[in-house]
This record gives structure tokens, sequence and C-alpha cells, in this order.
């Protein structure tokens, strides 16, 4: 059975109300009628619900069929209201219709009623169908601005020559430009000179073939001038006549261009780091008897005018290795040895070195400050930073110039440009370095950093230098500041931050005498014969008794046949057969007291961390000196082992 129509009848003559219902139910209608005869009647069933049409005497004891209508159209609008009286006049009804009365109905002919209910229902339901529909566009188009105004891509429709028909409001964000500037421009218009001949092409592709969907990336201008990076993926809908266009999705991919240059600069810094391991270990060990050999003939030539030969020597041998750690440390990010010192002594160093290796038609001049700041840094970096800088000046100086070394004080205030670009304020020392050179166009100022990127010939330079320089920097949580122009120079800013407690002079510490051995019996595993036989002939020289082995088995060998005497085991932790981490932990099963020194070329070594956790304290950098290696055995033999360990 139907559901009964649900009627709110305002009427004082129940036998009216009765009547009402009958002539529906004879018309068709089944009815459920609700019968009030007061206003607050009235109300309080509106405020109920769910009625579906209301009828109202025009004129009752208690209240008129005018203001039964205000109190409907207040509280049920889209109700239908019929004026059911025997009193409305012409004049009354039309009032009542301009009030929102739906229609009014004459209780003298009682035949128009069942027609003027099923027509009120019947546009009632028309106009709550209308309305469910304007709503549902209503969303659709908030869900179309929501999705075009905070979309990452700007949506346009170009006509068949590229003209933008629509451009949503996201390009206000995207690119700068109000979605109304753009409409009747070209996009050939905001394209790169570059990228136009190319990307006219792909949307002659697209225009070709409606099936086809096409994506080009190309430069498009910004409303600021700038040009930025963008994808287009567009297809051919003309002959749609709904759409009547090329559609395109535009994004702008600056972040993401600027992501994948990340990823490449991270592939040639991980291709770095394995040339730098690759490579470390057998530069360090071709230092290192170079090392150990000169700390054996300096006590030969004590007092003798080849001593200063033999110091010459062990400084360009530290300071090969010194480069080795610093390839090491820009390829691996291994950290350096910081503490606080002067930079006026490594800018001292430097300009000296350079002083000595330039050609004499390049003039150095140094310029630092009385007072200047200290620094906590690793002298080794600052060298290596000033060396490269240096390098790169003499290459801008084919025929000469001058360059000048300057180390100041400087406070970076909020106004200072570059201190404000990269958000650094306070105390900082300024290196320096200026020279006459050829300069450095704008065109390639922003690569420079870049690793080997280079503008020098091949084979004269790697495109390392200038990247090292701006590692260590960021390494200290500085920056670097460049001003060049081609013809005139150029000029690299260090920014440093001071040391707080600033930098008070220390007394030369008087060497102290080498120590010597008694008599002790040392296990040496080393893959390199050099190696082996300098180490051995210096510990034999300084006391010590030597037991030797070429990897990681024979080292084992040697340990159980000689454990009773062995007192401690110097080993290489790269070796061919077992290298030092498993004869460590071979070692360490036979005997968990045993005292081991670990040596390796890769400076930190990653297998560090497990060593120590195996009880491995003692670790010595290839290449080390004599007294490095004395120095490292007197202080691993003293220590006295914990109980259980």
């Amino acid at each position: 059975m139907d559901k009964p129509l649900r009627i709110l009848h305002l009427e004082d003559d129940p036998d009216y109300s009765a009547l009402v219902k009958a002539m529906l139910e004879e018309g068709g209608l089944h009815a459920e009628i609700l019968l009030v005869d007061s206003l607050a009647e009235f109300v309080a069933a509106l405020k109920r619900g769910e009625i579906e049409i209301i009828l109202a005497d025009y004129k009752l004891l208690t209240c008129t069929g005018l203001g039964a209508l205000r109190a409907a159209r207040e509280l049920c609008p889209d109700t239908p209201f019929l004026l059911v009286s025997g009193t409305v006049g012409e004049q009354a009804a039309i009032e009542s219709l301009k009030h929102g009365a739906t229609d009014y109905v004459l209780k003298q002919w009682p035949e128009r009623l069942v027609p003027a209910v099923r027509r009120a229902l019947r546009e009632a339901r028309e106009r709550a169908k209308r309305k469910r529909a304007e709503m549902a566009l209503a969303s659709r188009e908030r869900w179309f601005r929501a999705l075009t105004e905070n979309s990452l891509d700007v949506l346009m429709i170009l006509n068949g020559e590229g003209v933008v028909r629509y451009s949503s409001l996201s390009s206000k964000r995207v690119l700068g430009y109000d979605a109304r500037e753009l409409a009747g421009h070209k996009v050939a218009d905001l394209v790169h000179p570059e990228d136009l001949p190319g990307t006219v092409q792909a949307f002659q592709r697209a225009l070709d073939d409606p099936g086809v969907r096409i994506t080009h990336e190309f430069r498009l201008r910004q409303l600021d001038g700038s040009w930025h990076p963008v994808e287009a993926v567009g297809q051919n809908f003309l002959d749609d006549a709904d759409v009547a266009g090329v559609v395109l999705n535009v994004r702008d991919i600056t972040e993401r261009k600027q992501l994948e240059s990340q990823l490449r600069q991270a592939q040639k810094m991980e291709a770095i780091g394995q040339l730098a391991g690759g490579i470390a270990h057998d530069l360090n060990n071709i230092l290192a008897p170079i090392l150990i050999s000169i700390g054996m003939l300096r006590e030969s030539f004590a007092g003798t005018e080849n001593e200063e030969i033999l110091s010459t020597l062990e400084g360009s041998a530290k300071r090969g290795a010194d480069i080795v750690r610093q390839l090491l440390w820009f390829g691996r990010g291994l950290e350096g040895k910081r503490m606080v010192l002067n930079p006026k002594h490594v800018v001292k160093d430097v300009a000296r070195f350079l002083l000595e290796t330039f050609d004499k038609s390049i003039k150095i001049e140094t310029r630092v400050a009385n007072d200047i700041w200290a620094v906590m840094a690793d002298p080794t970096h600052l060298h290596q930073m000033l060396l490269n800088l240096g390098l790169n000046s003499r290459d801008a100086m084919p025929k000469g110039g001058t360059l000048r070394i300057e180390c100041r004080n400087f406070a970076a205030a909020e106004d200072h440009a570059v201190a404000r670009r990269e958000g650094k304020t306070g105390r900082f020392v300024v290196l320096e370095v200026k020279d006459t050179g050829s300069g450095i166009s704008a065109e390639i100022r922003d690569k420079i950093f870049e690793p080997f990127f280079t503008t020098k010939e091949h084979g004269k330079g790697t495109g390392l230098g200038l990247p090292i320089v701006k590692s260590i920097v960021k390494n200290y949580a500085g920056f670097v500041e460049v001003e060049s122009e081609v013809g005139s120079g150029t000029t690299f800013r260090v920014y440093l931050a001071a040391h707080a407690e600033g930098l008070a002079e220390r007394p030369r510490a008087e060497p102290s005498p080498i120590p010597r051995g008694h008599g002790e019996t040392v296990l040496v595993v080393d893959d390199e014969e050099p190696v082996i036989r300098l180490v051995q002939r210096t510990l034999e020289r300084f006391g010590y008794h030597v037991l030797t082995a070429s990897n990681g088995e024979e080292g084992l060998a040697a340990y159980v046949a000689n454990r009773a005497t062995i007192a401690i085991v110097l080993t290489d932790l790269m070796m061919p057969v077992m290298d030092g981490a498993a004869t460590v932990r071979a070692l360490k099963q036979l005997n968990p007291r045993v005292k081991i020194i670990a040596a390796s070329g890769l400076g930190s070594d990653p297998k560090a961390d497990s060593l120590r956790g195996l009880g491995v304290k003692h670790f010595v950098p290839k290449p080390y000196t004599a007294e490095a290696l004395l120095q490292k055995l007197r202080e691993a033999l003293a220590e006295e082992p914990k109980p259980g360990i």
C-alpha cells in the first residue's frame, strides 16, 4: 500500500476537513490529514516536520490564512501551501500568491481541490528535483574549483592556433599570471626561444592525431620574468563539441629538476667516494714506508744539513697524506680532527707553499689582522681550502698577476646581503682570496661549485677544487661569497664562524723523547712488504722483538705458535685472504685479552665501530710516522686490561 499523503489542514470546521479527506480519497489521493484550528498548533505541527502539503482556511476565529502563510514560508519554504476558503476574494487571493501561496481553491468549487493538490505536489516535486540538480551542479563546481585552484597543475584549454581559451585559477599561484591575463594570449609567446621549435612540434603532433597524448618539457616565462622548467601533458579535443580545444596540464617542475640535479651530484659524490676508497689505501701504503724511513734516517743525520732535507721530505709526505685524507673526507664524509686554532698560521703556511711552488710571475701577498679571532676547525681542511682557491687563481693568471690572501674579522649583521640570504649572523672570520686573473662569466658562476664542472682544457683540471671548498665551508656551517667580472679578476670570501672563547697563544710544547721497548714481542700483520720490512727494522731498533705475517691467516698461525710471548698485535685492516676485521675476531676468540692496534689507510674505517665492540681500543691511521707508531705501542702496552676482557 502506498504511503499516505501527509497533509496539515488549518481549519476550524472538522466536518469540512472530513469532506476534504473524502474528496481526496475519491480523487485517488490516499491522505493522512492533521487537523489544527490555531496558529500555535499550526506552527508546532510544522516544526515536527514531514508535512507534504498545507491546506489553510483564509479566515478563522483565531488567526488568518496570511499569518499562517508567513509562518509556513519561514519554517517550510518549499512545502506547497493552498488556501481553501469560502470567503477569500480575488484581491486577497492575489495578495496571498504574492506572499508565497501555491494556489487557492474556493469551497464553492470543490471539483478544483483534487487537481489543485495534484498540481501543487507535481510542481513541488519538480522544484525539489531542480533544486537537487542545482545543488549537485554547485557541488561539482566547488569540487572543480577546489581541484583547479589547489592543483599542482595549471589546466588550460587552447584553440587550434595555441591561443588560451581557458586557464584555471591555479595559474596565479603556479605561474604568477591571473587567469584572465592569460586568456586570449598565445602560449608560444611565453616559451623560451631555445625551446620554442620543439614545443611547436609537440603541439602540432597533438593536433595531427587526436588520439595521441603528448608530454613535453620546456621553459616558461613567469610573470616576474624568470624562466621555470614546466611539463605539459596535452590532448586534442577539438572535435568534442563540449570542449572544442586542446587540453593541457602544465606543471612547474623546478623542484623536480633540482632534486634530479641533487641526485646526479649524489651519484657523482658516491663515485668520488668509491674512487677515494680505492686509491687511498694504496697511496697511504706508498707514503707509509717514506714516513717510517724518515724517522729512522733522522737519527743517523741528526745535527747535519741533511736533517733539513729529511724535514722537507717528511713535510711533503705528510701533505700528501693530508690530501688523501681530504679526498676521503670530501668523497665519503669523514670527519676531521677539529681544534681551536688561529687562522693566521694556516694563511702563512699556505702563502709560503704557494710562493715556493707558483711561477715567479705571480706575486703573493698576505694581509692578516693582528687581533684575528679563533676558529674551530681541522687545519688540514683550511689548508686544503686555501690551497684549492690559490690554485684556481693561479690557473686564471697564466701570464702572471697578483694573488692576495687576506684574513680579517667580520660581524655579519642582518642587513648584510649574503649573510641574510644564507640565514646567518654573528661573528665570522673571513678568509679572502683575490686575484687579478681572467674572471668568471655570469653564465657559469652558478656552476663553479658543481663536482667535475671545469672550463679548463682536458687534463688540466678535475672540477673538484671548488666543490671541495664548498663542502668544507658547509661542514663548518659557514658560507662563501664570490665576486667576479670577466677581465677584472675574482674574489672568494669564505666566512667561518668565530670560536666563542677566542684563542690564547700557547707555548710550543717541547718534543718528548721517543719511547723505547723493553724486549716485548710485536706481531706485525700487513700485506705490504715495504711496510713490514721498515716497521720491523724500526721496532727492533727501539727495543722490540718482531714477528711478521703478510695476511690474516699467517698472522693467526704465528699467534697460535707464539701466543705465550706475543705482547701485542699490529694488524692492517685491508688485506687479502683474511682481512683485518676477520683477523681481529679470530684473535679475540683465541684470547679475549689480546692487545691489538688496528691500522687503516681509509681514515675513519667503517669497520672501526664493530672492532671497538670487540674491545679494540687503539687505532693508527696510515701513513704513520715511526714516532706515532712507537707512541701508540707504548700507550697500548702500558694499559692494563680489565678483568674478563
